[in-house]
């Protein structure tokens, strides 16, 4: 009875080593490079059109307003390099997954753990800010009624300002909803059910 359970142990451990770990790697590579490809595009287009908004923002306005003295452009002068930092990290992130030659089950998983917190990170600070905008746009209107142009959102009564401010924020909320949702936590859901079928 002992023969045959060592024989039988024999036959497992040939079994598995007729198996190489390459082969492995390479075909759990094959079925996350589609998902990685998705994010990689995704993250690329934001890395240049941050940049590109901000340049177009800068040379429209700089002749009519003095801009880098005003709150609200500083303001958006630290979220324009802040999403560039997020997305060039999260970009080098993806390049580095894709370039493993041989991926381990734990670092991939950490890996893509951290691309999902980071999207639903980003996702809260988005709707944080856009909560916040109100509130800074109307701290500069009440110190600075001279600046031309804020004027015409002065003229507006404080009711039709929220309600506008409501509206806005209703669609940016939806809107974002689904694009997080569809270019970004799908693909890393996609990750997230590869790596357990693998396991």
């Amino acid at each position: 009875m002992e023969l045959e359970e060592l024989k039988q142990q024999w036959r497992e451990a040939t079994t598995n080593r007729m198996v190489p770990s390459p082969v492995i790697s390479e075909l759990m590579q094959r079925k996350i490079s589609a998902p990685l490809d998705k994010l990689k595009r995704t993250f690329r287009k934001s890395l240049v059109l941050v940049p590109a908004i901000f340049i177009y923002f800068i040379i429209f306005f700089s002749g009519k307003h003095d801009l880098f003295s005003q709150l609200l452009m500083w303001a958006y002068i630290v979220i324009c390099i802040l999403l560039s930092v997020y997305f060039y990290i999260n970009f080098r992130l993806l390049n580095a997954m894709q370039k493993m030659d041989h991926p381990v089950m734990a670092t991939l998983e950490k890996q893509v753990s951290f691309l999902e917190t980071g999207i639903k990170w980003r996702l809260i600070i988005f709707r944080s800010v856009f909560i916040l905008f109100p509130l800074v746009l109307e701290l500069v209107m009440y110190f600075n009624k001279n600046e031309s142009s804020i004027t015409r959102w002065q003229h507006h009564s404080i009711r039709e300002r929220i309600l506008w401010y409501t509206t806005f924020f209703a669609l940016f909320y939806f809107m974002s909803k689904y694009m997080i949702r569809y270019k970004y936590l799908k693909p890393v859901q996609q990750l997230k059910e590869i790596l357990k079928q693998a396991e």
